[in-house]
């Protein structure tokens, strides 16, 4: 998610409907939803941390295809 997800939810007016599941309110069905969480729970799990000096990533995190691929299956 990005990291003003809430804001733009809020511009959209999902957040001011009182929803408790924005998620709902986007049409995501309960299986997606959990299937998101996760990969983002694999993701955070697996994740690298580049080097600052890396001129491509510039010490932002990665996964290796590899590794999602060994722990998806």
């Amino acid at each position: 998610m990005p990291e003003n997800y809430e804001k733009v939810l809020t511009q959209t007016g999902l957040l001011s409907q009182k929803i408790d599941d924005p998620f709902k309110a986007l049409g995501v069905t309960r299986e997606d939803k959990m299937t998101f969480f996760l990969l983002k729970w694999v993701f955070n799990a697996i994740k690298l941390t580049s080097d600052k000096d890396d001129k491509h990533l510039k010490g932002k995190p990665y996964v290796l295809k590899q590794e999602l691929s060994k722990q998806l299956a």
